[in-house]
């Protein structure tokens, strides 16, 4: 079992994820936001596992786990629900 991971670190502009994307992008407005995009691209490139590192201001990690596997499939029954 592969296990993938993001780190998320707060910058002048916002938050960026630094590694685990293929290419750094642009800064996302807030944290929430960052940690999202980190979930997202870990599912989207079929780990079953992830962790996202969040450096918080104060320089200390916090760490999220992600079953992307979970994730894909709470998706799919989504888009299978009627409305």
């Amino acid at each position: 079992m592969h296990q993938h991971r993001y780190i998320v670190v707060s910058e002048r502009e916002g938050w960026r994820i630094v590694r685990g994307t293929p290419r750094p992008g642009e800064p996302y407005p807030t944290k929430g936001a960052a940690i999202c995009a980190a979930k997202g691209f870990a599912a989207r490139e079929g780990f079953t596992q992830a962790e996202v590192l969040i450096r918080e201001e104060d320089g200390y990690f916090a760490t999220e786990r992600v079953d992307c596997a979970r994730s894909a499939a709470d998706r799919a029954s989504r888009r299978s629900e009627p409305n």
